[in-house]
């Protein structure tokens, strides 16, 4: 298994650029480079291999397009850094656009750590094709917990936006708690009516991919 990661030629050129694509691809070169940094140049330079080794002898294709590849992604991850700011946009372009550097994330915000976590799990093989085939992919035992860590980032997050309440409810819940149980908790928190097991109903229910309830409660409890 390679320890480097796969740009998907059919992506990255032609008419319709997936630039979300590349500029995923850069960041987690970065992110996994023992220097932390990735060059934009390398897009180019991996669109070159794929018109070498491409049956179709596409290269005259490739390359008329990847002047405008590289531009564009620099330009996507300029738009992502300027949309998210520095507390919640781990990379940092040199003013050249030549040179993407992650930064340290144990120096690092929350922000740094949920954007990677979520860059990641944007990637995973049933996603993307960049993680796949390389050792850099999680595994399964790491893939649950990453997306654990993701449940209760969310659930930070719908608090927030909504400057209300959240529940992490997906099992495992990190307070152990059952289906009933937690249920009960959070519709008495809401004041919404109450929980109870209609009869028939399964003895040990799931969530059914719930993963979290978040609400805005108002003092008059309506």
């Amino acid at each position: 298994m390679k320890d480097s990661l796969y740009l998907p030629i059919d992506k990255v050129t032609g008419t319709s650029i997936d630039f979300d694509c590349a500029a995923d691809y850069l960041e987690l070169t970065a992110f996994f480079s023992s220097d932390s940094t990735a060059l934009t140049s390398d897009l180019a330079s991996q669109v070159e291999i794929g018109a070498a080794d491409d049956d179709a002898n596409l290269d005259k294709e490739m390359q008329s397009g990847k002047e405008d590849l590289v531009a564009g992604t620099v330009v996507h991850i300029k738009n992502r850094r300027e949309i998210l700011g520095s507390s919640a946009y781990p990379f940092n372009l040199d003013s050249r656009g030549e040179t993407l550097t992650c930064c340290k994330l144990d120096q690092g915000s929350v922000g740094h750590g949920a954007y990677i976590l979520s860059l990641v799990l944007s990637n995973l093989r049933a996603v993307s094709p960049v993680l796949d085939g390389s050792s850099l992919h999680p595994n399964e035992q790491e893939v649950k917990q990453l997306r654990q860590f993701f449940q209760y980032f969310a659930t930070a997050a719908l608090a927030s936006e909504l400057h209300g309440r959240a529940w992490s409810f997906g099992f495992p819940r990190p307070d152990g708690s059952g289906f009933i149980e937690k249920l009960t908790e959070i519709w008495e928190k809401m004041g919404d009516g109450s929980v109870k097991q209609q009869q028939g109903a399964p003895q040990q229910p799931k969530d059914d991919q719930v993963d979290v309830f978040a609400a805005r409660p108002h003092p008059d409890g309506l």
